[in-house]
């Protein structure tokens, strides 16, 4: 998963954001994403983490199942808050993913 470029909004609204997704959803409150981006953004993780071995792990899987013309969705939250670098991020860390300015 991921959330992509920044198109409105502040950085420091979508960290907030993405915090609150972290602390209010369930564990296993299952995540359903609007697109089929998931080995482009799990590629990108791992390039900018090779020692994200949560990010590797799903990103096999989720080849795996396209490979078989399968989703890769759902996911959970605890799912994403172990691969998916902009749910770990901090405010820095997201400028530098979303490739803006701080």
């Amino acid at each position: 998963g991921g959330c992509g470029r920044l198109f409105e909004g502040s950085l420091l609204q979508l960290h907030a954001s993405l915090r609150r997704l972290r602390t209010r959803l369930a564990p296993n409150c299952q995540v359903f994403s609007g697109h089929e981006y998931a080995d482009m953004l799990l590629t990108m993780a791992v390039r900018s983490d090779p020692s994200n071995l949560a990010a590797l792990r799903k990103l096999r899987q989720v080849r795996d199942l396209r490979l078989r013309k399968q989703p890769s969705v759902p996911s959970t939250m605890a799912e994403e808050c172990s691969f998916n670098p902009w749910m770990k991020a901090t405010p820095l860390d997201l400028a530098r993913l979303c490739g803006c300015e701080m």
